[in-house]
């Protein structure tokens, strides 16, 4: 009597489950997906992992071993052994930044110089096969911890900069360090309260990084700000003055929201060529010389899982004056987050919402990512963790550096301008081994390899909207024909030419001496030696455009030549015998000339001239 009701029972239930999974079939749950990829494989072997790019490519270093650190390059999505950093020194590194300077790739590593472990640094150059260590190791604060991974590494004048931080006892301490590649030895050129003054009340000095802006070198520290006699950190900027041989602070926070807490440095900066951005007390700053003595907050960003805000990245899209940081957050339960966020100018966006998107380290004391952050072209690499792992990850998501769809070259060519009419004409060619170097928008340099029949021998590639500064300085001997630097603006894809022209410089030798009676006039007989009682000045102008002038003064040589020049403009000339240098008459009481004291002559290229001018005294 009742199965009737059970069948129906049955049927209804059967029918409820199988609608229900039709409507999962036809709208399943919606998943939201990471915006960050993984790129390659993780790094198992490295307790550390840091990325940079140099000439347009993304590199990756890491220890790989107790003695060796290891440069990666990205390949295709794919991380390629590049080439090992091994040295007698180089015991359990750790820590590592990576530089270009005039075109090549210099690596800074962080080295144990002593069996109680004290730590020091060192730079070895890639040179096209290998890495060799180009300086003895330089030592970091007494007891210093950082290094290398929390140190600026730039290029600025001809020399290198280093930037690091450590304790000096129980009080921080920041320093900078000069290296001149002509040489092996390293020098300080600024430390301790030099940079931060916040040496007491529990202040930190670094991490000190470096940035060049408007040709002069800036650091982030933090400064002693004091408050009911409390001493706080808070984020500053410092000016290296090479005059005076020491730095100057330009600039601090002085919004209460900046005051104190754990990451008040300015840790890590960077600039698009006019203004100076840094992260520190969990925001972001930005300043520009001579545009008052304040830093700006710019915007505010929240933390997404609550909690505090630690180690940040912040790096300048290269398609745009967009930012891109990513900030390291901690939960109450000790979870470590790394999230992405992105300045437009006027506000913060969160780039990922999902969580973990770049790694997340659930160990108490570990890290979701360290601040290593790279932007090329349209792309944003970060270094995260997986679990416990060194990862890199790209962002893949609609936001970031689109750059405006922007992908744009600047390229051309230097040639040997030998009329020096500022346009190639026959029979001149490309000139090789000339560095050009990129600032502004992107900051790269490469040299010039090329020769023959002028066409291409440089290019930048991969460039976002911007504007741009390519320069391309004379070599020794060299004179330039065309402007330099060129400002490019870049507002859409294509291909931008800026050719420069060079010319060699000539070189005009001459001689004024004592024509002595009873021999051919005018004409330098055996024996007759050169006037030496005091320098002559010797007049040469150039007659065509550009209008050179040169004073020329002979030297006391009693025979041959005693007066040239090696690096005069070729051209057409004037030459034209003054008085003597302290300013008296010439030729001096009691002689005269025997002949003309003027006469016009070509100077050219690469040749040696002589002086036409038959300069002779009776």
């Amino acid at each position: 009597m009742h199965a009737r009701p059970l069948k129906a029972l049955f049927w209804f239930s059967f029918s409820f489950f199988f609608l229900f999974q039709l409507i999962l079939f036809v709208n399943p749950p919606t998943v939201q997906a990471t915006p960050w990829t993984q790129v390659g494989s993780g790094f198992t072997n490295g307790s550390e992992l840091r990325i940079y790019k140099f000439n347009g490519e993304v590199y990756a270093i890491t220890n790989i071993d107790a003695n060796t650190t290891r440069v990666y390059k990205l390949v295709s999505g794919s991380w390629n052994t590049f080439g090992d950093i091994t040295s007698t020194h180089n015991t359990s590194p750790i820590g590592y930044n990576l530089t270009s300077h005039a075109g090549e790739l210099y690596v800074l590593v962080r080295v144990s110089v002593a069996p109680n472990g004290n730590k020091a640094q060192q730079i070895f150059r890639w040179n096209g096969s290998s890495f060799v260590d180009v300086t003895d190791p330089f030592n970091l604060p007494p007891t210093g911890s950082g290094g290398a991974r929390n140190s600026g590494f730039v290029s600025f004048n001809g020399k290198i900069y280093i930037g690091t931080t450590g304790w000096n006892g129980n009080s921080p301490e920041s320093r900078v360090y000069e290296w001149d590649p002509a040489g092996r030895s390293v020098s300080i050129v600024g430390q301790g309260s030099q940079i931060s003054y916040n040496t007491t009340g529990g202040g930190v000095a670094g991490p000190l990084d470096l940035v060049v802006v408007g040709g002069s070198l800036y650091t982030g520290s933090d400064a002693d700000y004091n408050t009911s006699g409390i001493h706080i950190g808070v984020p500053a900027i410092y000016r290296w003055d090479n005059t005076a041989g020491n730095w100057t602070m330009v600039a601090k926070c002085t919004n209460s929201n900046c005051i104190g807490g754990s990451d008040s440095p300015l840790g890590d900066m960077t600039t698009n060529g006019t203004d100076i951005f840094g992260n520190g007390s969990a925001r972001t700053f930005s300043w520009t010389p001579g545009g008052g003595t304040s830093l700006n907050i710019i915007g505010n960003w929240s933390p997404a899982y609550g909690g505090n805000t630690g180690k940040i990245s912040i790096e300048k899209c290269s398609g745009t004056n967009n930012l891109i940081t990513t900030a390291q957050e901690v939960t109450g339960g000790n979870d470590f987050h790394l999230t992405g966020w992105q300045w437009d100018g006027t506000s913060w966006t969160q780039l990922d919402t999902t969580g973990d998107e770049i790694g997340t380290e659930a160990i108490p004391g570990g890290v979701a990512g360290e601040n290593t952050m790279v932007t090329l072209e349209n792309d944003v690499y970060q270094v995260g963790e997986d679990t416990i792992t060194p990862t890199v990850y790209k962002y893949t998501g609609t936001a970031g550096c689109s750059g405006g769809g922007v992908s744009a070259t600047i390229q051309g060519f230097v040639w040997n301008d030998n009329d020096l009419s500022t346009t190639v004409n026959n029979g001149e060619s490309n000139k090789s081994g000339v560095t050009v170097n990129l600032t502004g928008a992107a900051s790269a340099s490469t040299v010039t390899t090329a020769t023959g029949q002028p066409g291409t021998n440089y290019a930048f590639t991969n460039l976002g909207a911007g504007t741009y500064y390519v320069d391309a300085p004379a070599p020794m001997y060299f004179y330039n024909t065309t402007t330099t630097p060129v400002t490019v603006v870049i507002s859409a894809s294509g291909s931008t030419t800026v050719n420069f022209g060079l010319v060699q410089h000539g070189t005009i030798n001459g001689y004024i001496w004592l024509d002595q009676p009873g021999g051919v006039k005018c004409v330098r007989d055996a024996g007759e030696l050169n006037y030496i009682a005091k320098p002559v000045r010797v007049h040469l102008t150039r007659t065509t455009s550009p209008v050179l002038e040169y004073d020329l003064y002979t030297n006391p040589w009693t025979t041959g030549n005693n007066y040239g020049n090696g690096a005069i403009v070729p051209g057409t000339y004037t030459e034209q015998v003054m008085n003597h240098q302290d300013g008296t008459t010439f030729p001096p009481f009691g002689y005269e000339f025997n002949t003309q004291t003027s006469d016009t002559f070509v100077i050219t290229a690469g040749e040696p001239t002589q002086a036409p001018i038959a300069n002779c005294l009776p």
